[in-house]
């Protein structure tokens, strides 16, 4: 039995398990889930633009100063 929320009901529920006694989630619940693991996907993504991004910027202060220096960097 499990006590919860579903469907507007608040109640005891029977709740289906797996062979290792896990819960079976219900769609909302597979669906929060799913929900769940897109944005942290998208918050990797972001914070992965955000690195190249830098490195972008601190490669161009290198070549900047590369070349201030006399040296060209594509040599």
């Amino acid at each position: 039995l499990w006590d919860g929320e579903f469907e507007e009901f608040r109640r005891a529920w029977l709740r289906w398990t797996d062979a290792r006694g896990a819960l079976i989630l219900t769609g909302q619940e597979s669906a929060e889930q799913e929900r769940q693991r897109a944005d942290r996907a998208q918050q990797r993504a972001e914070h992965e633009q955000q690195r190249a991004e830098q490195e972008r910027q601190r490669a161009e202060r290198l070549e900047a100063l590369l070349r201030r220096a006399g040296i060209d960097p594509e040599q």
